[in-house]
């Protein structure tokens, strides 16, 4: 395992504690009632401090708290997040670029062209894509279409996080045969941990350096 591989490990299993009313209020409005355990929001808020990339990504943001994680993050060094999504949603939408004014929210399909169009222009505002989170259709194809599209636009020390790599993410109706997220994790390239459960309860997020 690389020395970057082991730093993000080590954070993985000694999450920061946050003091950040903005996200605590995100928490209890909308996941205290859901599930017990997702520290991947404080992972990704860690992750960011230990990056500190220009501009960090996440693809399919439902309700912004993600998002609202890793702008506060990149509000501490002056760096900047875009997250995508095809609904809008109040929290995104207006809320975390008023609470901390370093978040574009794109609202679109995450392969349409006026999105990617967006989001290249944000990389050459801000710079190269840092630190991306996907969380987005869980579906094979639609995240190779991803993972294609928006590495082009990675700095060269990014950080590429997948949610919900475990075979229960395969729809037959929609995927190939055998085709689901683990496949899709274990056809990216560069360096890949697994991290199981201690982040997202029943779930493992997959971690790449491309």
């Amino acid at each position: 395992m690389s020395q970057r591989m082991e730093s993000i490990s080590h954070l993985a299993h000694n999450l920061p504690v946050l003091e950040d009313p903005f996200l605590n209020q995100l928490i209890e409005q909308y996941y205290n009632s859901i599930s017990p355990n997702l520290n991947y929001y404080r992972f990704l808020y860690g992750l960011v401090i230990l990056c500190k990339p220009r501009l960090a990504l996440e693809i399919g943001v439902e309700l912004g708290v993600a998002s609202a994680h890793m702008a506060s993050a990149a509000a501490g060094y002056g760096g900047h997040v875009v997250g995508v999504d095809h609904n809008f949603h109040h929290v995104p939408g207006c809320k975390i670029g008023e609470a901390y004014g370093n978040y574009d929210f794109v609202v679109g399909e995450s392969l349409d062209a006026q999105t990617i169009l967006k989001v290249r222009e944000l990389v050459d505002l801000y710079g190269p894509i840092g630190v991306v989170y996907q969380d987005s259709s869980h579906h094979y194809a639609a995240s190779i279409g991803e993972w294609e599209t928006y590495s082009s636009l990675l700095s060269e020390d990014a950080i590429w996080v997948c949610d919900d790599i475990t075979p229960s993410f395969h729809d037959p109706k929609i995927d190939p045969p055998g085709k689901g997220m683990v496949q899709y994790f274990e056809g990216l390239p560069g360096e890949k941990m697994l991290i199981p459960d201690i982040l997202h309860t029943g779930n493992t997020i997959g971690v790449v350096l491309p």
